[in-house]
């Protein structure tokens, strides 16, 4: 019996070795690569995702670019805006994710504004349901803490909000080594967002502005201090998401934001659902430069948005 047991923990010293080994292979090229196709993993290190989409956005908030205006917002403003980019060196087009949530939106505006100091203006885009975005077991440790622990930016948040974090995935896991354990295999980032979305809860906020009336109203305080113009803009929503922005006016006539923007809800533009396969940006035939030309000049027209834009045509 003695024996057996020896035997038994033999094996389960080398199984456990054997497993280090494979998770040491699964953080380097080419076996990272080569074990994410084995595990069905792949999708958890695509470039067009969390960290590794997010922190080129934070990079260039650093660029010595001569830019003096900035655009930040969610996936559809970087849809509608980076074509633009080329014809309009003054402004820093940074529109990225609504992962980033309304916390992750102030540390790009704080780290661009820290890097230019001749900043006039700055202008955040968001779809309604991106500005009330929470910490969910989705996206928000894909795109609030991995890419801001990894630049050591998360610092910038209220203690509140960090407590927050840590409070639904863990404070461990906000540490930088073990941030970067995960990032840098796909089978550990599967195996913890899928513990995530098993045995944890998103963050529920008391009012669906909370976030956003804390962290937009740092951005607009921030601004002002340095004599900085904030403008605050709905980017253009599908009908089918008509009922959910109409359920958001009891708790914005509540919010902060309603301060900063009154007219942020009324100012929303629909546009048909079949515009957009995913309900959210615009596909097939629609997802097109000139098309997006013509959203900017119908929405934003009469606005300081639209005044400060030149058009690739013009």
């Amino acid at each position: 019996m003695k024996k057996f047991y020896l035997n038994a923990l033999l094996f389960m010293l080398v199984l456990s070795s054997m497993l280090i080994f494979v998770d040491f292979l699964s953080m380097r090229e080419p076996a990272r690569t080569f074990l994410a196709e084995l595990t069905d993993s792949t999708e958890y290190i695509a470039q067009n995702r969390g960290p590794d989409e997010i922190k080129p956005y934070l990079e260039r908030t650093h660029y010595p670019d001569g830019t003096t205006k900035l655009i930040i917002g969610d996936s559809v403003c970087r849809q509608l805006f980076s074509h633009l980019q080329s014809t309009n060196t003054h402004i820093a087009m940074l529109g990225s994710n609504a992962g980033l949530t309304a916390a992750g939106q102030y540390i790009m505006a704080k780290e661009y504004l820290e890097h230019h100091p001749d900043t006039t203006d700055v202008f955040l885009l968001m779809l309604p349901k991106s500005l009330v975005r929470t910490f969910d077991t989705n996206w928000g440790y894909l795109y609030v803490v991995m890419p801001f622990v990894e630049t050591d930016t998360l610092k910038y948040l209220d203690e509140e909000t960090i407590d927050c974090l840590s409070e639904v995935y863990g404070e461990l896991f906000l540490n930088l080594q073990v941030v970067q354990f995960i990032d840098r295999s796909a089978i550990n980032r599967k195996l913890y967002l899928n513990m995530l979305k098993e045995h944890s809860e998103g963050y529920i906020p008391s009012n669906q502005f909370e976030i956003a009336d804390q962290y937009v109203y740092k951005i607009y305080e921030m601004c002002k201090e340095r004599n900085v113009a904030f403008h605050l803009y709905p980017c253009p929503v599908s009908e089918a998401s008509a009922e959910k922005v109409q359920a958001l006016k009891s708790d914005f006539e509540k919010s902060k934001i309603r301060e900063i923007s009154p007219d942020y809800l009324d100012m929303v533009t629909y546009y048909p659902a079949e515009e957009s396969k995913d309900g959210t940006h615009f596909t097939g035939k629609y997802a097109n430069d000139n098309n997006y030309d013509q959203l900017i000049k119908d929405i934003y027209a009469g606005t300081e948005l639209y005044d400060i834009l030149s058009f690739n045509a013009e």
